[in-house]
């Protein structure tokens, strides 16, 4: 015997009422129906006196809204106090409290219209009355060509979230008025879904007049203008759940970007609030001018391997000329000219003219943005767009004179109203990404910044943007994205692998424009605080000290010859406090580069741990091929070996040799930088110390066939302040970055040129290898090479060296840039002689 299966009134019943999360999910689900069947207009009256049942309440208002035989029946749950207002008993059984909220809820109803293409009475039997069927399927674009969002058929169990009761009027083209009555309290009742039944009949009323009758003159007035031959209305009463003014406060947010900023398709949302007019609403059409955001990001996936960015800035102002700092108790007004001719704003996109008046393009592949190990997954997920706005709500051109001047109150009443990243997909919201909740967040911007809390100026650490300070669209299709799809309940997508994916995506998206944001401050505090230094007390009197020392009587005797014949002290109790808070200050900041750099340097700890018995090692590579040379000869008498030619020490030896020279090189070469007093700061002839390094690695490098030159273009030798180790990590990161890249490219002869030369009170060293070009996701953004953990090698890289190379020259206040050459890869290091 076969059988079949039964579906129980509970499944219909948790389909609508115990799946979809909230009120305002249920009426976006209503709300979506009418855009599936293009409607211009949406009409949404919340007809509540009774958002809960009230625990005071007024005699008067009450009589004025209840009938009589429900007012006798309701005095029986409350308490008469002295005035003219009844208190709600405390001794209430759960029975009587659900029996007065269901007398009181009898008087809310929610009404929606629309004027859409509405429903013949063959499509309620056939496709309304039929569960999880949905014509949208196959019939996905609707007349006026838009993507239809619902195909689950499912949405009409909303009404069961709203309400106990739900009647439809409903008109198609030229046919009659349906009119479809539901007591949804059935399913509660029925054992099988068959036992459930609506009721429907057809009748001669056009729906415009149906809309007169139930919505009334006053607000039928402002619909007059729309088209209504056709269309649905819903009546929901009584309603199921309480209310509250969060809740119409929190539909009304959601609907003001239920289609995405600028779109053109005509689709207003009107929603009248008769007991709480200030929750009245009315979409308005929302379009973001030039001066109302810092920064546009624009970007596509094409769905195959192509990101496509476009950041757009409006932060920056070029015409401010100059700067007042506070030293000490003293202002100093500070040209910004020095500050733009700096070497980070010589190519573009970072000019000053890029960050005034231009924008950042940028097209790369995604596999140079995003780790992933299978490609299709990629083109599974399909193309997307995004359109994205930073617009921070407070002014801070009195630190940064170089930023435009914004108004507060405007932005942040917009961001009040429109903040956060808004998914649509066809041009119509997917709930409930960036509204009011846990999704709010979806792209976990307050994580990421969480992890990395730097200030937008910091010299090395990472800032990252705030939800609240982004707010956007990112547009996915129905027909493009298939696997970006809805869970059951409607509340999100399915987080499967092309959602992650997605996620990872747009992230990388506004990393991007992050570091466009940080470039220019954290260039802008470098130079500060380089210029503080410079006119800084603090700067004078560690000069003091270098020069003097602070011996007591030896100053007392230079005071005691000073022109001045003063017998004040040179500096002030203030001034020195000063400059003790910059030294703490500083070697704060040094500490915590130390303990970023000690994390990656175990090998160079290990190194300086046994730096003796290193160096006796590379004495004994030195000379143990002379010693061994010796000792066989006097075994052999100083004659020739005689014997086969395969075990000839002697010859045996010359390779041997070779190995050594190889490994004292290196070892000498690694042993120069983590030499204590090679991290001093002192006067060194920089040519000539750059000199004995290419010396060494001359020798490092003739076996992988590299050849290391030194071009001194300065007629006689430069001293310069500088720690030998730095020097070395700018050097050898270099090197090693190029050694790298040239093993892994073929071509005839393998270079790297060192070329140094005056300019002006500066010296500019030159470094250059003629291996590939600058890998093509850095074209557009050069300097992302010195940020941590950026790296074209392939497997991943550490992205720290240079990093590495970047703070060594920075701790100097010299300025690193990427040359730009049609050949080869290429660094400019900037320092000052001074």
């Amino acid at each position: 015997m076969r059988i079949g299966f039964e579906v129980s009134a509970k499944a219909a019943r948790l389909i609508g009422r115990e799946n979809i999360a909230d009120v305002d999910g249920a009426l976006t689900e209503l709300i979506k129906n009418a855009y599936d069947a293009d409607a211009s207009c949406v009409y949404v009256g919340i007809d509540i006196p009774f958002p809960d049942v009230p625990n005071r309440v007024s005699i008067l208002r009450l009589k004025e809204l209840v009938s009589s035989e429900d007012y006798s029946e309701i005095l029986k749950y409350y308490d008469r106090d002295k005035t003219i207002y009844l208190s709600k008993r405390s001794d209430l059984s759960t029975e009587d409290k659900n029996r007065l909220q269901t007398i009181l809820f009898a008087y809310n109803r929610i009404i929606v219209a629309d004027n859409g293409t509405g429903m013949s009475e063959e499509i309620i039997k056939n496709a309304w009355m039929q569960i999880a069927t949905s014509e949208k399927e196959q019939n996905f674009r609707s007349a006026k060509g838009r993507i239809k969002t619902g195909a689950k058929g499912i949405g009409r169990f909303a009404l069961d979230k709203l309400s106990k009761e739900s009647i439809m009027y409903t008109r198609a083209g030229d046919q009659k008025t349906i009119r479809w009555e539901m007591d949804w309290d059935q399913f509660t009742n029925a054992h099988l879904l068959k036992e459930v039944h609506a009721d429907i009949r057809s009748g001669g009323t056009s729906l415009w007049r149906v809309m007169q009758r139930e919505i009334g003159s006053e607000q039928v007035d402002q619909l007059d203008r729309y088209n209504w031959e056709t269309g649905t209305l819903f009546i929901l009463s009584p309603t199921r759940e309480p209310w509250n003014e969060r809740l119409f406060q929190k539909i009304n947010t959601n609907l003001r970007s239920i289609n995405p900023f600028g779109s053109a398709d005509q689709f207003d949302v009107i929603v009248y609030n008769k007991y709480y007019p200030k929750y009245s609403y009315r979409t308005e059409r929302v379009a973001i001018s030039k001066k109302d955001y810092d920064y546009k990001i624009v970007a596509s996936f094409d769905g195959i391997d192509t990101m496509k960015i476009s950041i757009q800035r409006n932060e920056f102002n070029g015409r401010a000329k100059y700067v007042k700092l506070l030293i000490g108790s003293e202002e100093h007004v500070i040209s910004l000219d020095e500050f733009w001719k700096r070497d980070k704003f010589r190519l573009s996109p970072y000019t000053k003219k890029d960050f005034c008046e231009g924008e950042n393009d940028i097209s790369l592949p995604c596999q140079k943005i995003i780790d992933i190990d299978n490609y299709d997954r990629l083109r599974e997920l399909g193309p997307f767009e995004t359109e994205l706005y930073f617009i921070k709500n407070g002014n801070s051109n009195n630190e940064y004179p170089f930023v435009n001047a914004v108004q507060p109150r405007k932005r942040k009443e917009f961001l009040r109203k429109f903040s956060g990243i808004k998914l649509y997909r066809d041009d119509f919201k997917v709930r409930p990404y960036g509204d009011e909740g846990m999704l709010f967040d979806w792209l976990d911007l307050d994580t990421r910044a969480n992890k990395s809390p730097a200030a937008v100026s910091h010299r090395n650490g990472q800032w990252r943007v705030r939800s609240y300070q982004i707010v956007g669209t990112v547009k996915i299709s129905r027909g493009k994205n298939p696997l970006l799809y809805d869970t059951a309940n409607r509340e999100g997508l399915t987080q499967n692998e092309s959602y992650y994916l997605f996620i990872s995506l747009l992230q990388k998206i506004i990393d991007r424009f992050e570091f466009d944001r940080q470039y220019i401050y954290r260039e802008y505090r470098i130079w500060e605080d380089a210029v503080k230094q410079q006119l800084s007390v603090s700067s004078t009197i560690q000069e003091d000290v270098i020069n003097h020392g602070v011996d007591n009587d030896k100053r007392d005797d230079e005071k005691k010859n000073d022109d001045r014949q003063s017998n004040e002290p040179r500096f002030t109790e203030k001034e020195y406090r000063e400059t003790i808070h910059d030294l703490i200050e500083k070697n704060v900041r040094q500490s915590q580069e130390k303990q970023l750099i000690a994390a990656y340097s175990s090998s160079g700890v290990i190194l300086n741990t046994f730096f003796h018995e290193f160096n006796g090692f590379s004495t004994v590579l030195a000379s143990r091929d002379s010693q061994m040379r010796a000792r066989i000869n006097y075994l052999l008498k100083d004659h020739p070996f005689e014997g086969p030619e395969y075990y000839d020490p002697l010859k045996k030896l010359d390779d041997y040799k070779n190995i050594d020279n190889l490994l004292s090189t290196w070892l000498e070469v690694v042993m120069k930088s983590v030499q204590i007093q090679s991290l001093e700061e002192k006067k060194i002839d920089i040519a000539q110390e750059i000199s004995k390094l290419i010396e060494l690695w001359v020798q490092l490098l003739a076996e992988k066939e590299i050849e290391v030159y030194l071009d001194n273009m300065m007629e006689e030798p430069v001293l310069i302040s500088f720690s030998l180790t730095d020097l070395y990590v700018i050097l050898n990161n270099f090197i090693l970055n190029s050694v790298w890249f040239l093993e892994h490219n073929d071509q005839e002869s393998r270079r790297i040129t060192i070329c140094l030369q005056r300019k002006d009170n500066s010296l500019l060293m030159e470094m250059m290898n003629n291996g590939p070009l600058l890998d093509e996701q850095y074209k557009r953004e050069p300097m992302r090479v010195f940020e941590i953990g950026e790296s074209a090698k392939e497997p991943k890289g550490t992205g720290l060296g240079l990093w590495l190379l970047r703070e060594a020259a920075e701790r100097h206040s010299g300025q690193v840039s990427v040359i730009e050459t049609d050949a080869g890869f290429g660094l400019r290091v900037l320092l000052s002689i001074e």
